[in-house]
């Protein structure tokens, strides 16, 4: 059995996917210990091609998938997870890379651990970069978390411990079979909805203070990009999310940990979405945005015990504006300051 298995979902990325196979390669962890999973999703380009010259090169190492329609990122996961035979399984996006010791330290503190999860911190890069030339950087707040009561994982849902990306993070591959973790296909903003399901599932974490993920910000990045339809798969997301933890006692057992985190994860960030990633943001949306979060979330804009703590300034003057109906027109200029909160003026 290898101990990871990697799964790189790949779209149309011939011309930049070699940086990110390059970077897993040449892993310290050794290729031995590595199955590196590269998921052809249907490119039309020459992306195919690519994946099949890295799998000649490193047999025993590499496999190629393809998938039999295009079903996205996290659909690509998907179908690639029951061909996985590691211990834990990792992600990587075909246009990021890694540092060479990146699932070497993870795994060591999985094993030294026993945990279920461990994640580490990340670069967001603009500049173009081979992998291997950026130093680790390395904090003193790694630290082990045993989810032993409710509480504890209330914390850790209100504290945003595990993030809510997918790429950073090294899993215990049986809690996702065994839970039958998985996100809808042809959907983009799934890793929110994925990484949900682990706060539920998981029973011990570990955080790895090291920058050991290089997460490129590309100018055709489906989450900057502007005016597009997949941004509107945002929404139908964070509803599946609701109604998951509904379905699974979210709102019982962590009551206040869950609706602070609708408040964040899904009102503040679709403010921030739709004044960032719309020409003209829709009020329609927006009061959709709010009709549902005060459904979900109650008065919770108000008392929650998680706001003071973990929100910014602007942020609770974002929260109040639950309590009113705001014009169309005021509308747009909240998202003229919300946007030049975030960007300074710049989408």
């Amino acid at each position: 059995m290898k101990k990871i298995s990697v799964i790189v979902p790949c779209f149309n990325v011939a011309d930049i996917v070699d940086r990110c196979v390059e970077s897993l390669v040449n892993q310290t962890i050794g290729q031995n210990a590595l199955e590196v999973l590269l998921v052809d999703d249907c490119s039309t380009d020459g992306t195919y091609a690519r994946l099949k010259y890295w799998e000649e090169e490193y047999p025993e190492m590499i496999r190629v998938l393809q998938t039999p329609a295009n079903i996205r990122q996290g659909g690509a996961r998907d179908f690639a997870l029951s061909e996985c035979i590691g211990e834990y399984v990792g992600y990587c996006d075909s246009d990021d890379w890694t540092e060479p010791c990146m699932y070497e330290h993870m795994y060591e503190a999985a094993q030294k651990y026993g945990c279920d999860i461990v994640t580490c911190r990340y670069s967001k890069d603009m500049e173009y970069k081979k992998p291997g030339q950026s130093d680790v950087i390395k904090g003193k707040n790694s630290r082990f978390i045993d989810i032993a009561s409710d509480d504890i994982r209330s914390e850790l849902i209100s504290q945003n411990i595990i993030g809510f990306t997918v790429w950073n993070q090294l899993i215990r591959r049986s809690v996702l079979t065994e839970n039958k973790v998985s996100v809808p296909e042809g959907k983009a903003y799934e890793d929110i909805y994925f990484v949900t399901q682990l706060y539920f599932y998981a029973d011990s974490v570990y955080i790895l203070d090291e920058k050991l993920y290089h997460y490129w910000l590309g100018n055709s990045s489906t989450v900057r990009s502007l005016d597009k339809p997949h941004h509107e798969d945002f929404f139908f997301m964070a509803e599946l999310r609701y109604r998951f933890i509904e379905d699974h006692g979210g709102f019982d057992k962590y009551k206040d940990a869950f609706r602070f985190d609708i408040l964040m994860t899904y009102y503040l960030a679709g403010l921030k979405l739709l004044a960032l990633r719309y020409s003209f943001p829709p009020y329609e949306r927006y009061r959709e945005l709010v009709s549902n979060t005060r459904e979900w979330t109650g008065d919770a804009y108000r008392n929650n015990p998680y706001i003071e703590g973990y929100t910014t300034e602007f942020q609770k003057v974002q929260l109040s504006l639950l309590g009113k109906d705001i014009s169309e027109e005021e509308f747009k200029q909240l998202c003229d300051i919300t946007q030049k909160y975030y960007m300074g003026g710049k989408k």
